[in-house]
């Protein structure tokens, strides 16, 4: 993240402490009601919920929802790391109000992406026991994952 990403980031969050934070000192002091409280905080989630940018995508024979910025782990891709690659099988793009639905794909919608790492996960102990058997069986395993972050959605 370059510094100047940084300081908007910054500049952001600034405004929304500001924002949620200016309705309850209103509230404190006695010029708002509850209801109108709740009802303006309310309005500002859905405000800020609905101006996200995000895709739902299908990788890995699973589905994601992702948005700018944002880093998830999905099945273990075959790319080196640091390197670019596009994941064309974008479900939905969301730009606000603006809304595009694939059937079940969307024509020319593109998500890139950067591989930063690869791994694997913690292990998941699976334990079979069958009482007054003298039978137990113990097993493990670990699930290999590639981290992606999110660059660029395009519809």
């Amino acid at each position: 993240m370059t510094g100047l990403e940084k300081h908007a980031k910054i500049n952001r969050l600034r405004f929304m402490v500001f924002v949620i934070a200016s309705p309850l000192v209103f509230f404190k002091c006695g010029v708002l009601s509850r209801d109108i409280l709740n009802k303006s905080l309310l309005y500002l989630l859905w405000y800020v919920w609905s101006m996200c940018v995000y895709a739902v995508i299908k990788t890995g024979g699973k589905q994601y929802k992702v948005s700018e910025g944002q880093t998830l782990k999905v099945e273990k891709l075959n790319a080196e790391e640091g390197e670019s690659i596009d994941l064309n099988e974008v479900l939905m793009v969301s730009d606000g109000d603006d809304v595009k639905v694939g059937a079940p794909f969307l024509d020319g919608g593109k998500v890139i992406a950067t591989v930063a790492s690869h791994g694997r996960a913690k292990k998941v102990t699976i334990v079979k026991f069958r009482r007054r058997k003298h039978h137990r069986k113990q097993m493990g395993h670990r699930q290999s994952y590639t981290e992606l972050k999110i660059e660029k959605i395009t519809a």
